[in-house]
């Protein structure tokens, strides 16, 4: 019960819109910015990425001209030993957004204003999630019920993290 409530609150959030519009900020453009972060990794060993946000209508010819905009934001992002439902307490918000997780919190860090993060992990399978409005967001799952499940092999690994609760798509 407690999964198809989540499921149910993640579809409600995938269909709704956050109406309030917000400027893009300058320079938001995904391929440039891409490029260049993947030219700042430093590390041997690890995962590096880019945290996105995406807000608006992203569905071309459905309700006008979409309004949808994707640009790179600075963000806590915690890593977890894999993490699965039975490991998490729900937050009332529902859409990906969580309480807590049960399991241990392996690496933190911070993105900068282009989204650009990394850190030395070893290799293994790991759970990703933001923090956002003081709760824990992540918005990928596997078949397992695992939550934003990473696999880090021996090198580098890319890893990009969006952020979509204020998109429609």
């Amino acid at each position: 019960m407690r999964k198809l409530l989540l499921l149910l609150t993640l579809l409600v959030s995938i269909s709704s819109c956050d109406k309030k519009k917000q400027e893009a900020p300058a320079g938001c453009n995904v391929s440039s910015i891409e490029e260049g972060n993947k030219g700042r990794v430093s590390i041997t060993q690890g995962v590096y990425g880019t945290i996105w946000f995406t807000e608006g209508n992203c569905m071309p010819g459905v309700g006008g001209t979409p309004d949808c905009r994707t640009c790179p934001v600075s963000r806590e992002l915690r890593i977890y030993e894999y993490t699965v439902m039975n490991d998490v307490e729900l937050s009332t918000k529902g859409g990906g957004f969580f309480s807590r997780f049960n399991t241990r919190l392996v690496a933190t860090t911070r993105s900068d204003a282009n989204g650009f993060f990394q850190l030395t992990l070893a290799p293994g399978t790991y759970t990703m999630a933001v923090v956002e409005d003081g709760l824990l967001y992540a918005n990928r799952f596997d078949r397992g019920t695992g939550i934003f499940p990473i696999s880090v092999g021996t090198g580098v690994s890319q890893e990009d993290f969006p952020i979509t609760y204020k998109a429609v798509f």
